[in-house]
């Protein structure tokens, strides 16, 4: 009885305290955003095919990746720095860094445009574009951040959202298929990085951003192991997220890829915007808290504890009924998408979870571990869904032997996570 009082009590408390309020902040205005899609579903679920969505998800398989790389992760130490001026050197080098990256993108985009008999292969054009702004974007967000200005970061990505949606619904009705759907995706991008830069308006003087050489060495190199470590970590780990998408891909399923990418965005993407909220605060207060008290234990403690309660129902609820309410919302032609959906929801209750703090690794500077670990993601992965491709197994074998990986690997990660936070 006494043990439940102080649970209740704790959660009580939990949720009056300040970094909860940041959270909400930021979770409010995410969760407009992940409702415009949602509650658009059914317009856009009637306008478009699952094979429309084929070639929109096989296109941002590979933007993803290279947004991965972007400016070669030096944004995270924009936000741990504890010197102003250094952080105002990382942004430089992180405009650079974004600018080599979209150089070395044009290889992508013509060995892409080579490999694909789509005929929808030459938007592939457009990647140097999209690895640029990802970069870009990334590194002011991470200026916002470390600024506290978590009511800028809920609307950065609201307003991109409800253009691409509605550009989405009218494209939809003149019966533009899968072109429709990449016109509002490459439009909802540059409002993003338009916002963004607003955003930053009175944070940085783009006249004075500029710096010396050796200062931009001196600061690279001293985070030196952001493109190390955390550079191939998120890059293994996003080529490893897309790799149900590569393996449909190579059995000819293009349909699949769009049931799968419908599914994974309709319940993943509420998922990543509230867990993407909780990570950029949970970063900013545990690295204070590390610096304060030599762990950051406390704040994982209750994160973790917050996640669990709040995506604990929700995704049982989708566990039992997802099926049916894909034939409702989206149409009888996207049931199948629901069968989907359940199987990825286990392992997406996980990801809430782990994304968050997961970002551990970075605030105790344990970037070499976090590198052994995607190390071991990528290859657990890659063996389950390439024997199921092997064996010619259906696509939702594939999609589940994906879903069976990643269900163990997050474990660890929080495990470790853990670890690592009460040292």
């Amino acid at each position: 009885m006494q043990n439940g009082i102080l649970a209740s009590s704790s959660i009580a408390r939990l949720w009056r305290s300040r970094y909860v309020r940041n959270i909400a902040t930021l979770s409010s205005g995410q969760l407009i955003n992940s409702a415009v899609p949602i509650l658009c579903a059914p317009i856009l679920g009637r306008l478009y095919t699952p094979k429309d969505y084929g070639f929109l998800g096989a296109y941002m398989s590979v933007a993803t990746v290279l947004s991965a790389i972007g400016n070669w992760q030096y944004s995270q130490g924009i936000v741990f720095d504890k010197s102003e001026v250094r952080a105002r050197t990382l942004i430089s080098v992180c405009l650079l860094t974004s600018l080599i990256t979209s150089v070395v993108s044009v290889l992508v985009a013509a060995a892409m445009i080579y490999w694909s008999h789509s005929t929808e292969r030459w938007w592939y054009v457009l990647l140097p574009v999209t690895a640029l702004i990802g970069g870009v974007s990334a590194t002011l967000i991470a200026l916002v951040n470390r600024k506290g200005h978590y009511e800028r970061i809920a609307a950065i990505q609201l307003f991109p959202t409800l253009v691409t949606v509605l550009t989405s619904i009218g494209l939809g009705f003149q019966g533009a298929g899968s072109t429709g759907l990449m016109i509002a995706y490459f439009l909802g991008q540059f409002i993003t990085l338009a916002i963004v830069i607003r955003a930053v308006k009175y944070d940085i003087n783009w006249r004075t951003l500029h710096a010396p050489i050796k200062h931009i060495v001196t600061v690279a190199t001293r985070h030196r192991r952001f493109p190390i470590y955390t550079l191939p970590s998120n890059f293994i780990s996003s080529l490893t997220l897309n790799s149900p998408i590569y393996a449909l891909q190579g059995i000819g399923a293009v349909t699949d890829i769009g049931l799968y990418t419908r599914a994974n965005q309709l319940l993943g993407m509420p998922m990543s915007l509230f867990g993407g909220s909780v990570a950029q605060v949970y970063q900013r207060k545990a690295a204070e808290e590390l610096k304060i008290q030599g762990n950051c234990w406390s704040i994982y403690k209750r994160t973790l504890m917050m996640l669990f309660v709040t995506g604990f129902v929700p995704c049982v609820f989708l566990f039992a009924f997802a099926p049916q309410l894909f034939r409702i919302v989206l149409g009888p032609k996207w049931e199948a998408a629901g069968q989907i959906a359940r199987i990825l929801t286990p392992m997406l209750f996980l990801r809430l979870i782990c994304s968050p703090l997961s970002t551990t690794f970075y605030v105790v500077d344990a970037q070499r571990e976090d590198f052994v670990l995607s190390i071991v993601t990528y290859t657990l992965t890659l063996g389950l869904v390439g024997t199921a491709v092997f064996y010619s197994m259906t696509s939702e074998f594939v999609i589940g032997a994906f879903s069976v990986a990643y269900i163990a690997i997050y474990l660890i990660y929080i495990t470790r996570a853990g670890f690592l936070a009460r040292r």
